[in-house]
């Protein structure tokens, strides 16, 4: 096979560099022949790299591949100084906030490969957008395990400026005040470690206490939903206080989006118990979150059906 032609169709486009881009997120798994063909900066390694170098053959900035070992115009791009960076974010009783993603320089990023882990306890990742039109993006998250692997590609001259590359958007799921961090697990820029480039970033959550707990009171709030993760049936306990005139309770996706209205009624204080099936809600195996909203309360937690 010629090598850049990673979809093996006998052409060099920039459709092989987003095959490179998928496979080196995980999102799709190139076969032994697409591997070698993959390669085309001959380190034994598929990477976004790689991508940016099948981008600049594509444009005709590169004429030769650096794997074809013949004199090339630019066999590598230098390793860029550039460091990447994530502001501190406070969320204050907030359900989702909006992390970017920054560089000190466009300059020289041809391929890109990271690595990011947060707490699957406190955040889901709702959401990732790119903000650079001349990068190539690709990315697979895990919210199960809280973790996001993304790959990008960028053929011709880039600015040598700061600028947002990507930005992240995160639910939240703690119902406590805390802080957590958004982690950099890998960084690594046209196949170069930089990791002592990168900085995480830190994310306080902070919840408005909802009212004291007093003796002889109903305290509103879900128990844990039992079994978690469940296959057929589990319960759901939730308690309303003398403050409660109305409760819902939603069903929603780790993206946000709204799957069923479990409970919509005016109530009065005390202890109830409801009863989720996963067939009768359609439930694939996955993660989903329930929301209880009252008069004066919100509280959302996470679960799980089984396979």
């Amino acid at each position: 096979p010629l090598t850049g032609d990673v979809s093996l169709n006998g052409l060099i486009q920039a459709y092989d560099a987003s095959l490179v881009l998928k496979h080196a997120v995980s999102l799709i798994t190139l076969n032994d022949n697409q591997q070698v063909v993959a390669d085309v900066s001959g380190n034994d390694a598929i990477s976004a790299y790689d991508a940016s170098l099948i981008l600049q053959y594509v444009v005709g900035m590169d004429a030769y591949f650096p794997v074809n070992k013949i004199k090339s115009l630019n066999a590598r791009m230098p390793a860029t100084d550039l460091t990447l960076s994530m502001p501190s974010i406070n969320s204050v009783d907030e359900s989702t906030f909006t992390l970017p993603v920054n560089v000190s320089t466009l300059k020289g990023l041809g391929g890109a490969d990271l690595r990011l882990r947060f707490d699957p306890a406190c955040l889901a990742l709702q959401s990732l957008t790119k903000t650079q039109p001349s990068i190539s993006l690709e990315y697979k998250a895990d919210n199960a395990t809280g973790l996001v692997n993304i790959a990008m590609a960028g053929a011709g001259s880039m600015p040598d400026e700061a600028a947002e590359l990507f930005n992240l958007t995160f639910t939240v799921l703690s119902q406590r005040s805390t802080t957590t961090e958004v982690a950099v697990e890998r960084f690594q820029v046209n196949e170069v470690d930089k990791m002592a480039m990168a900085s995480n970033g830190l994310i306080t959550i902070s919840k408005t206490p909802v009212g004291l707990v007093q003796a002889g009171k109903h305290v509103q709030g879900m128990d844990p939903l039992y079994p978690n993760p469940f296959k057929g049936e589990a319960n759901l306990v939730y308690r309303l206080d003398d403050n409660a005139r109305h409760v819902t309770l939603e069903l929603f996706s780790l993206s946000g989006q709204k799957l069923a209205t479990l409970v919509d009624k005016n109530a009065v204080a005390g202890s109830y118990t409801l009863r989720l099936t996963a067939s009768d809600l359609s439930l694939q195996p996955g993660m989903y979150l329930i929301r209880m909203s009252t008069d004066t309360f919100k509280q959302t937690q996470k679960f799980q059906v089984g396979f």
